[in-house]
């Protein structure tokens, strides 16, 4: 009996699940029977997948102190590529990651991380005390986009709406003690 640290259900169909230090793929016959399971790659000694997306043709997620990928197509074992050396984050705790035009956010236990996957810049917004406009604590427990491309970030200390005009956050439950 193995654990599953991280699921996920890709767009094509397949599912993407992390247990005991490995990703494996889950492939479907067109009934919804299991076709395949399929070892993708091994996880560093004590290190598991926490957060997961697509972007493109990849499942990017976090591996060995960074951003990494390996291609949703995969029928076999492949070594995850490092996206970028911009999202080599040591020391950074990935919590939740999602993908909205190219731009791929990344929360944390230290804050967030906006990607721009086209230009490859990074912007990492976090927590200041006495700026209301900042986000209302670092660590980032999930991240929503609605129908209209605004972005939420949730903490454990409140909601956070991003205004891509002024590139700042306002906080919706400014009052959480």
């Amino acid at each position: 009996s193995q654990t599953a640290s991280y699921i996920h259900h890709s767009k094509t169909g397949n599912v993407w699940i992390c247990s005991d230090g490995k990703l494996f793929k889950v492939t479907f016959h067109p009934d919804g029977m299991v076709d395949q399971v399929i070892k993708i790659c091994s996880l560093p000694e004590g290190s598991g997948i926490r957060a997961l997306c697509e972007v493109g043709d990849y499942l990017w997620f976090n591996y060995s102190n960074g951003i990494y990928r390996i291609k949703e197509a995969a029928l076999s074992e492949q070594e995850p590529s490092l996206v970028s050396e911009t999202l080599h984050l040591p020391g950074v705790y990935v919590t939740v990651m999602r993908n909205r035009s190219n731009e791929i956010w990344i929360g944390s236990y230290q804050g967030l991380y906006r990607y721009n996957a086209e230009s490859g810049r990074i912007k990492h917004y976090a927590y200041q005390e006495h700026n209301i406009n900042s986000l209302s604590q670092n660590l980032i427990t999930d991240i929503a986009f609605t129908d209209d491309y605004n972005v939420l970030v949730s903490t454990f200390r409140g909601l956070n709406y991003y205004n891509s005009i002024t590139d700042s956050f306002e906080r919706i439950n400014r009052d959480i003690d």
